[in-house]
């Protein structure tokens, strides 16, 4: 009867620690942009009324909830189990995970640590910093990465970019609508990407065939039509690829 009692004593020991493992997020995963961005806004908490509480993510990285604590920071405890509940509500039932507490990412993806200054997330570090950080640590794809890339391929991968190119002009529009990025940073980064778009289908002209320049034009006139360029910018696009 003891060893009973023994063995039952032991399982209630072990079941709240089981949990408090798997609670926490494990794994490759990468934030919708939309989350990423209201993860800055929980990080921006005041330290007081709105301190950073709980930050879970669902593991497609799409949907998030979190909790700020009125009592201070340090101040609070528990809500695991009602924050995964309104993560995984509004991901449809995706299962979710905790990401952070406080301002510290606890999520192991194999790079993030979950621990120390590398971890913790400074709420006086600026939208594009926290973003930085984050990309550092493999949450987060770096939109600027393809520019760079780009500009020191050779002509025989043009055909390539110039279809990265253009998935990152809609990328762009879509991140301007989610509000990361601001009016003037999407025209700088729209001209630029517009330019290497034209220059790259002036490199490949010689080589491509008429089903190729059919596509091209198709791919340029969507991107008129979902607003990222202006009906000027398509027509020299277009003439481009024509001569």
């Amino acid at each position: 009867m003891k060893y009973f009692f023994k063995i039952i004593l032991l399982l209630i020991l072990i079941k709240p620690n089981a949990f408090a493992e798997s609670k926490w997020g494990r794994g490759e995963i990468n934030l919708h942009p939309g989350v990423a961005a209201k993860f800055v806004e929980y990080v921006k908490g005041s330290t007081t009324s709105k301190a950073p509480y709980l930050f879970a993510v669902s593991m497609d990285g799409n949907a998030y909830s979190y909790l700020y604590c009125s009592a201070g920071m340090n101040n609070c405890k528990g809500g695991d189990s009602h924050i995964l509940q309104n993560c995984e509500r509004s991901g449809n039932g995706v299962e979710c995970k905790l990401f952070a507490r406080n301002r510290t990412i606890k999520w192991d993806n194999g790079i993030n640590t979950g621990k120390g200054k590398k971890s913790k997330i400074n709420s006086k570090l600026s939208e594009k910093e926290i973003f930085a950080r984050l990309t550092e640590l493999g949450f987060l794809g770096d939109i600027k990465n393809s520019n760079n890339n780009q500009e020191s391929s050779n002509k025989n991968n043009s055909k390539k970019e110039i279809i990265t190119d253009i998935e990152e002009l809609q990328k762009l529009q879509r991140y301007l609508k989610l509000g990361i990025i601001d009016q003037n940073e999407f025209n700088e980064k729209k001209k630029l990407l517009t330019k290497k778009l034209v220059t790259k289908q002036q490199d490949t002209s010689s080589n491509i065939t008429s089903s190729d320049i059919v596509t091209q034009i198709k791919e340029l006139k969507q991107l008129m039509d979902d607003g990222v360029l202006t009906k000027d910018e398509f027509e020299k696009a277009k003439k481009k690829i024509l001569n």
